[in-house]
């Protein structure tokens, strides 16, 4: 008896949020950096929050060049610092973003597991060994990284379902049938669709 859809998903989803707990418990990021830049933000920021500082200079004033030279590269990167400015984020809730990109690319590795037939164990494996790469580590770890995003992105293009079934071009040629080896007749019917 397979289980329910939504116990199904809710088990996905539990799935996901436990690999994202054992990759931060393994790729923890400095906490106490964070908290200590929160309180003094005048302190010479790290590489770690360096980034996390422009965001904010670009949140409060998206066209301003930033003072930063190691950032000036995220000049024109405005979409999670004008979502920041419209939704009036604060800083936390802005730079809370990334994990929740970290938390929807999970679970879209889980999902996309889980649909082509792999065991639990199996995703879960598979979900560790992909939530430790560059994207999960930069999106936790820095603040004013958005890489999981790019990824939740990337997964998004390559491997979601498509909903419309795909339509001929051709009138005459609304379902092909390919025979054992090809025709020149049905060759020219496949290149219509």
């Amino acid at each position: 008896m397979e289980p329910k859809p939504s116990r199904e998903l809710l088990r996905r989803w539990l799935l996901a949020a436990a690999c994202g707990a054992v990759l931060l418990f393994f790729f923890s990021p400095a906490w106490s950096l964070f908290r200590l830049w929160s309180r003094v933000p005048d302190l010479p920021a790290s590489f770690a929050v360096r980034r996390g500082v422009s965001v904010l200079q670009q949140m409060a004033d998206p066209g301003a060049p930033l003072a930063d030279p190691l950032h000036a590269a995220i000049q024109w990167r405005l979409l999670f610092p004008l979502v920041g400015r419209i939704l009036h984020l604060s800083p936390a809730m802005l730079f809370s973003l990334a994990d929740v990109g970290c938390l929807l690319v999970l679970g879209f590795i889980v999902g996309l597991l889980r649909r082509i037939g792999l065991a639990w164990a199996e995703c879960a494996f598979a979900t560790l060994l992909l939530g430790a790469a560059s994207w999960f580590f930069t999106s936790t770890g820095w603040l004013g990284y958005y890489d999981s995003w790019l990824a939740l992105a990337l997964l998004a293009v390559a491997f979601a379902e498509r909903r419309r079934p795909r339509r001929c071009r051709s009138s005459n040629a609304r379902s092909p049938s390919i025979p054992a080896t090809p025709t020149r007749s049905s060759v020219g019917a496949l290149r219509s669709c």
